[in-house]
């Protein structure tokens, strides 16, 4: 069963040029990201990295809140 409030969206790979090593998408390119209220994706804070999507823990590098594992 498909839940029409998760999504496919690119991986940002922790600001890294590939996602060969990538822990949010293994590689993949693309991770499951719940949407928002208003229907779109809402990019993380990195507020557990100062800001940083390098290392962040909260979306693992994938760049997006919500992100599923």
């Amino acid at each position: 069963m498909s839940n029409p409030h998760i999504v496919l969206v690119a991986c940002q790979h922790g600001g890294s040029a590939t996602g060969e090593d990538c822990d949010a998408c293994d590689g993949s390119g693309y991770v499951k990201v719940v949407l928002a209220l208003d229907g779109r994706p809402k990019e993380c804070q990195h507020a557990s990295n100062e800001g940083s999507v390098e290392g962040c823990g909260a979306c693992l590098g994938s760049g997006w809140a919500g992100f599923e594992e």
